[in-house]
């Protein structure tokens, strides 16, 4: 990743500082934001993205980053997918998630992420893998069936029962799994394509 090494920081570094910034100046007010998948995975990406520069930064090579932004990468497309697909069209303004401090938290650390993830090299990474980015939701959906459907503490604010149809929320919950593991997987494979091509038109030179 020698030659994309700048922008790789770069990129990584926007994701933190722009997660940090929502964090600190918007949510912190709300404590309630933490109960959404949206806020906990760009958390969990920005700690990712930080372990990522210390290893950029260090020269190295890690599996284990690799697998971990393999993991923060889908959450966070999973994020942009639920958004565009399910939840935006239920409101008058299809764009109205996509406004404000939710443009990043939605859209454009998502897109980062994914062109970060697409920068590394020699991945060794397979299908197998990619179960490993079920891992989020699952917990989530674990918490979510907890606090929604269990004790009501927290109102179907994802909308995943279909006003109130808690049987639909299993239904819900495999297609989501669904998803992510064929994002995880589609991630990968556009990654490998992408390195290959780089690869031979490197060696050609």
């Amino acid at each position: 990743m020698t030659k994309h090494r700048a922008l790789f920081i770069f990129l990584n570094t926007f994701i933190i500082v722009d997660v940090l910034v929502i964090l600190f100046s918007v949510l912190i007010k709300l404590p309630s934001a933490f109960r959404y998948f949206t806020v906990l995975s760009n958390i969990m990406m920005a700690i990712v993205a930080i372990f990522a520069i210390y290893i950029v930064l260090r020269r190295k090579s890690s599996q284990i980053l690799h697998v971990l932004y393999l993991i923060a990468t889908t959450s966070l497309v999973l994020v942009y997918l639920v958004v565009a697909v399910f939840l935006s069209p239920q409101f008058e303004d299809y764009f109205y998630l996509f406004s404000g401090y939710n443009f990043f938290l939605h859209f454009f650390n998502p897109l980062l992420a994914v062109i970060s993830f697409f920068l590394f090299k020699n991945l060794k990474l397979n299908s197998k893998t990619c179960f490993l980015s079920l891992i989020p939701p699952l917990l989530y959906a674990i918490l979510y069936f907890i606090f929604v459907i269990l004790k009501k503490d927290w109102p179907d604010f994802y909308n995943f029962t279909l006003g109130g149809k808690e049987w639909v929320s299993v239904f819900t919950l495999l297609i989501i799994l669904g998803v992510t593991y064929s994002v995880s997987v589609v991630l990968v494979k556009v990654q490998k394509k992408l390195s290959k091509q780089i690869s031979e038109k490197q060696s050609s030179f």
